[in-house]
Parts: structure tokens; C-alpha cells; sequence
């Protein structure tokens, strides 16, 4: 299996994403009684998993058929919708008293899903300008 830049690109920042996660998780969390604690505590995880979510839905996407890559942009729009849609489903059941991933309704946690999915397309748009820059150089050299 070949493994492209894109690809390593795109593994490492996954990578990075959920050791940022895991570190979130581990590490002794503000109080709720301060302003940060509360933006620590409530938004930062939402942002976070929602542009982790949409990552990793969109890790293999670069092996599409040449046909539906055409559509790739189409295809990670999409992606962003479900994502988002995910967190606001998420967060329209707790507003129900119905409790899967959280316990607390916050409608600016509508928004941070919103954020975390755009900074999913943002990381995403420059993996692709990266790996464009860093593959004609390394086949470039491969040839030589």
C-alpha cells in the first residue's frame, strides 16, 4: 500500500488532534468559576471534536475514483453538514433532558460546533495546499 503525502499529512494531523484531545482530558481543568474555565471547559472540547470529527470522515477521500473526485469539495461539504449536524442533534436532545454525550444545553455550543467544522475545512484546504507543494519535489527527487 502507498502511502502519499496527503496521506501523511493527513494521519499526522489526526494524530496531533487526538493527543490535543487526550491532553484536554487529562490535564487538571480550570475552575468554573472563572471566565476561562467555562470557554475551557464547556467550548474548547466542542470545537475540537467537531474538526476531529470531520477529519477523520474525510481521512480516505483522496482515494475516491477519479469520476466522484470531481465532487470532493461537494462530498467534504457534505461531510461538514453531518458533522454539525451531529453536534446540533447532540445538543437539541439536552435541551430534552435527553443526556448521550453531555448533560448541559448551551445554544453557543451550536455555534463552537459550527467553528470546530470550519477549522475542519480551514486544516483541510491546507493539507491539500501543503501536500501539493511537498509532492512535486519528492517525486522530483524520487526520479533523479
Amino acid at each position: 500500500m502507498i502511502i502519499t503525502i496527503e496521506k501523511k499529512i493527513r494521519l499526522t494531523t489526526l494524530f496531533i488532534i487526538c493527543v490535543l484531545v487526550v491532553i484536554l482530558h487529562l490535564m487538571p481543568k480550570p475552575s468554573y468559576d472563572s471566565a476561562f474555565g467555562v470557554f475551557f471547559n464547556s467550548y474548547v472540547v466542542n470545537i475540537i471534536l467537531s474538526c476531529y470529527l470531520f477529519l477523520l470522515l474525510t481521512l480516505n477521500l483522496y482515494t475516491l475514483p477519479p469520476k466522484i473526485k470531481q465532487r470532493e469539495m461537494l462530498i467534504k461539504i457534505l461531510m461538514a453538514v453531518i458533522v454539525f449536524l451531529i453536534g446540533f442533534t447532540v445538543e437539541t436532545l439536552q435541551y430534552f433532558n435527553i443526556h448521550i454525550f453531555g448533560s448541559t444545553f448551551d445554544v453557543i455550543d451550536y455555534l463552537m460546533y459550527l467553528f470546530g467544522v470550519l477549522l475542519g475545512l480551514t486544516i483541510d484546504y491546507f493539507i491539500i495546499l501543503i501536500s501539493n507543494k511537498i509532492s512535486p519535489r519528492v517525486i522530483n527527487k524520487k526520479m533523479s
